[in-house]
């Protein structure tokens, strides 16, 4: 099977909400997402042979969860030699507005 850019399904704010939910539940006091901002995410989309994004669950040198974000193209391979992310900002502190994603 190869990548095609479809991967993925769309889902309702209420499954969102459900998911989100769960695991907020199970993991209470910890980070519960992370923001990147639209031009580094650009940045991978716009790489030649990109079909997408691979996120991967990391966690740094003070044993706090990160997320490692990579283009894959068709191949279902990482583009490990384009851009790469980490460092987001966290939520909590940066959650914005309460809603039933942020459970806030």
């Amino acid at each position: 099977m190869s990548f095609d850019g479809n991967e993925g399904t769309v889902i309702s704010y209420a499954t969102a909400h459900d998911l989100t939910e769960a695991f907020q539940t199970d993991n209470s006091g910890h980070v519960k997402a992370f923001f990147f901002g639209k031009n580094h995410i650009q940045d991978i989309l716009d790489q030649i042979d990109c079909e997408g994004i691979r996120i991967y669950y990391g966690q740094n040198t003070s044993d706090e969860p990160a997320m490692v974000i990579v283009g894959a193209n068709a191949n279902e391979d990482d583009q490990i030699n384009g851009t790469i992310l980490d460092y987001g900002l966290a939520s909590p502190p940066k959650s914005g507005a309460a809603n039933n994603l942020n459970n806030n």
